[in-house]
């Protein structure tokens, strides 16, 4: 129940609880993702197998508590790993494969719904959890942008190389956080072209010259 205002009190606009409900939801979710984060990083450990605890994940499987659509696909994982008689390491290993991807999707649910960098030093300013989608938001947002420019030879390497770049952000192959030194997305685009110059195909050699010359 929200307490009604004293007297000489502003009433709260719907606005304002609309934003007041975002933050504690948020607050929630990240709590989510950091739970879902350590639960991964036990179920690797094979010592801790027989004595893993979900009960971190339980308040939240029922979505009231944070909207994710992915909550009924946690949900499930959840109550088949606690109904499991005999967890053997083989079952937390695909448990845990199927954890990392929900803890990947919520991530990226979070940062399209209340961070959506628009710079790699933003990115920079991120939980180190979640830097990784908020890297993916950044650079596809960009290639979303800046596609509607190109002519059609050039929109299929475009999009190939965003998605190499973006799936190698997710496989670890770019290292987290980035360099102190990258701080607009002209100086990410160049240090990714650095990175490795052959992936560039030579119809978008040009126009990738053209972004790492933007601020």
């Amino acid at each position: 129940m929200i307490p009604k205002p004293s007297p000489g009190e502003s009433v709260p606009t719907r606005e304002s609880l609309k934003m007041l409900a975002g933050d504690v939801q948020l607050s929630h979710a990240l709590v989510l993702h950091a739970a879902m984060v350590r639960v991964r990083s036990q179920l690797q450990d094979e010592s801790c197998i027989g004595s893993l605890d979900l009960s971190s994940l339980v308040p939240y499987l029922n979505g009231s508590v944070v909207s994710w659509p992915q909550m009924r696909e946690l949900r499930s994982v959840v109550q088949g790993f606690l109904e499991s008689e005999h967890v053997d390491s083989f079952r937390a290993e695909e448990v845990s494969e199927e954890l990392l991807v929900l803890t990947n999707d919520l991530a990226i649910w979070i940062v399209e719904g209340y961070y959506r960098p628009e710079s790699p030093a933003i990115v920079s300013q991120l939980a180190p959890d979640l830097q990784p989608a908020g890297l993916g938001y950044l650079l596809y947002r960009y290639y979303e942008n800046e596609r509607q420019w190109l002519c059609e030879d050039e929109l299929g390497p475009f999009r190939r190389l965003f998605e190499c770049w973006i799936n190698a952000i997710w496989d670890g192959k770019i290292a987290l956080p980035l360099p102190e030194a990258i701080q607009t997305i002209g100086q990410l685009i160049t240090w990714l072209t650095n990175r490795n110059p052959a992936q560039i195909s030579g119809s978008i050699r040009q126009t990738i010259r053209e972004l790492a010359e933007q601020n």
